[in-house]
């Protein structure tokens, strides 16, 4: 009778210690699940090139700004930096010359900003967009300046721009509650027209909508 308790008793023992270890796998299994989703919404949402945010996450984080925007009240401003001759150094220097310039312009770009919430994204070939939430039209002028300063700080030689090195124009376009007017859905459109208004007036140049 004693020796059946035992038994018994390693038994259950047994069959505790391995429903423990299922859970722990299942666990570690479910936190796999987890990490490896997560590593795919970063990929897909990260420029492969310069490790900004590409298009698709940018296209889904002005939503976002927007409603913070109404509800909270606070400004909301859109960059648009563009390198200048820029085909023409690709033309010149060749492809792989142009992505490790993309490459340090990017990060460049990273360098200046100072909030957690700015979100600086690659659009598309060499033109950025930095989101700044929570930014006026006075602090963005700020960043943008900041952005053209170090740029032109990396003295990457181009021969074919007009200073003889490699620099941006940049369009601004900014909005705020409080003014009537105001439509953060326009601020793409805005600080587009911004930057070719600065590429035809020059370049290495900023213009605000």
């Amino acid at each position: 009778m004693i020796l059946a308790q035992v038994f018994l008793a390693l038994v259950m023992a047994t069959n505790l210690a391995v429903v423990a270890a299922l859970d722990r796998r299942d666990a570690t299994a479910d936190r796999r699940r987890h990490d490896d989703l997560e590593n795919l919404r970063r990929a897909a949402d990260t420029d492969g090139l310069t490790g900004l945010a590409n298009r698709r996450r940018l296209d889904r984080d002005p939503t976002t700004a927007g409603q913070s925007w109404g509800v909270r009240g606070e400004p909301l401003s859109l960059l648009i930096p563009d390198v200048d001759e820029f085909k023409s150094y690709n033309d010149r220097f060749g492809h792989p010359a142009g992505d490790r310039v993309l490459v340090v312009v990017a990060a460049a770009i990273r360098s200046t900003l100072r909030t957690p919430t700015d979100l600086p994204a690659r659009y598309g070939g060499e033109e950025f967009v930095v989101l700044l939430p929570h930014t006026g039209l006075a602090d963005a002028s700020r960043v943008e300046a900041r952005i053209r300063h170090a740029v032109g700080a990396l003295a990457v030689s181009h021969d074919r721009a007009a200073r003889g090195t490699l620099s941006m124009s940049v369009g601004v376009a900014s909005a705020r509650p409080d003014d009537r007017r105001a439509d953060h859905s326009r601020l793409p459109t805005e600080a587009d027209a911004a930057l070719h208004a600065a590429k035809r007036a020059g370049r290495n140049r900023v213009e605000c909508a």
